[in-house]
């Protein structure tokens, strides 16, 4: 997985990710608005890729024409938009799959602990 260090960037790990965020990546321009994305259940949305979701304000797009921005990192304070921060999602997986794995290893703990004291639940 790379990690973005520009708008380039923001897009590529988009397609990468966008399955798993419940995306789907259905057209691509090099003119405003940069996407149309698609969620789950088929809605599409017109997406603006940006570096820093403040981009988007100091590259003076209309937010009329646009329905999300798609950034690496968030850094809009009241945003016109929704805003889709893939660092922030990639940082939520991690925690998701941390907090999965340690769950799993506290059951498997709790097993072993259940069998090495001789009890049983059965």
């Amino acid at each position: 997985m790379i990690i973005p260090i520009n708008e380039q960037g923001v897009v590529v790990l988009f397609q990468e990710i966008s399955k798993d965020i419940g995306f789907e990546m259905v057209y691509v321009q090099t003119r405003f608005p940069d996407a149309i994305i698609k969620d789950k259940v088929g809605n599409e949305y017109r997406a603006e890729f940006e570096y820093y979701s403040g981009n988007f304000i100091l590259h003076k797009h209309d937010p009329s024409k646009c329905d999300v921005i798609i950034c690496w990192e968030h850094n809009l304070i009241n945003s016109p938009l929704p805003v889709i921060s893939l660092k922030q999602c990639l940082d939520d997986e991690k925690k998701r799959r941390e907090y999965k794995a340690n769950k799993f290893i506290d059951m498997v703990g709790f097993w072993s602990g259940v069998f090495i004291f001789g009890s049983s639940c059965f």
